[in-house]
């Protein structure tokens, strides 16, 4: 590459943007380009009405000693903590088993903070929705939803899920789209609640077995949020989201409200608000552990917690092993 060339990452998400702070850390021009208005990607907070909820990625815990390093940046920063809650299985027959599990960190004050973090001082382009990318010559076109089009990039990374990767990948990276073509994602309906009194659960974050419900999460418990009111966010498992994933936001939250007053037998609490997300693709029913796709020929990589083992933490390691395959081919 000319060191005029420029690299292009589609994604604000953990995985983008840490690949896209390596790559411009080793002196190559990144633009990185969100459909969203803010960086974060999964791990998102919703605020509405003064209430906030963590409504994609719940926590996260450490292993790999390079998110280590940046954990112990952002905790220094006030941009992590430690989420010390109280956190159990819940079984079919009522059985309550506490989960004993390496420090859970949460972004600071909701879980986009870290991303955020990682984007301050990179070129990123927000509601910029990527279309199609087409090859042309030795270089790459991105062409945006609106019919914008930017030129000139030596490079592609993309972090996104598979499907969606597929379809960008399809015309111009057949290989790679083929790779992503055979990873299934699962939805999940995510939902908001936010209620005037406590409700009454003896935990702050529940996994759950046997019903339609997998997770439970006093989200008004977490540090550094606001406590006004008991704010929870309810998590459908995969199943139950792939049957429900085209029915009504609404009908969805009021179920799955249901099922959650079933689980202690609570008193029923009309909720001062009620809201669900859908998303579509939220994690990949058999993770990979290959880091990231990487096609030095065409100058593409495909990263993503989905292709490093499903976490936040494989977020994050996956966009680190896509800049590392550039920059250690002579590709930045």
């Amino acid at each position: 590459m000319s060191d005029s060339a420029k690299i292009a990452v589609i994604g604000a998400g953990l995985s983008g943007l840490a690949c896209a702070r390596d790559l411009a850390a080793a002196g190559v021009a990144v633009e990185v380009f969100e459909k969203a208005r803010g960086a974060s990607g999964r791990a998102a907070t919703r605020r509405t009405g003064g209430y906030h909820f963590d409504h994609g990625a719940q926590y996260f815990t450490v292993r790999d000693a390079r998110f280590r390093a940046e954990v112990e940046k952002w905790s220094s920063e006030g941009i992590v903590q430690p989420w010390s809650g109280r956190i159990v299985e819940l079984g079919e027959g009522g059985s309550m088993v506490e989960k004993g599990e390496p420090t859970r960190y949460v972004g600071v004050p909701g879980m986009t903070a870290p991303a955020r973090a990682l984007a301050a001082g990179l070129h990123v382009r927000f509601r910029a929705h990527v279309k199609t990318i087409e090859r042309k010559g030795s270089s790459w076109r991105l062409v945006l939803e609106c019919g914008k089009a930017h030129d000139g990039f030596a490079g592609v990374v993309i972090s996104a899920p598979a499907p969606q990767s597929a379809d960008l990948l399809r015309d111009s990276a057949p290989l790679l789209a083929a790779a992503c073509d055979a990873v299934e994602m699962q939805p999940c309906w995510s939902v908001m609640a936010a209620f005037e009194q406590p409700v009454g659960a003896e935990f702050d974050g529940a996994f759950i077995n046997g019903r339609d419900l997998a997770w439970a999460a006093r989200n008004s418990g977490k540090p550094g949020r606001p406590t006004d009111a008991e704010c929870w966010v309810l998590q459908a498992g995969p199943d139950w989201a792939r049957s429900n994933l085209e029915r009504d936001r609404t009908e969805v939250a009021r179920d799955l409200l249901t099922s959650f007053f079933q689980i202690g037998d609570w008193p029923y609490q009309e909720p001062l608000h009620l809201d669900a997300h859908r998303w579509r693709f939220a994690r990949s029913a058999r993770p990979d552990s290959a880091g990231c796709l990487f096609d030095p020929d065409v100058r593409v990589a495909v990263c993503g917690d989905w292709l490093n083992g499903d976490r936040v933490e494989g977020a994050f390691t996956s966009g680190l092993v896509a800049a590392k395959g550039f920059i250690a081919g002579g590709l930045a």
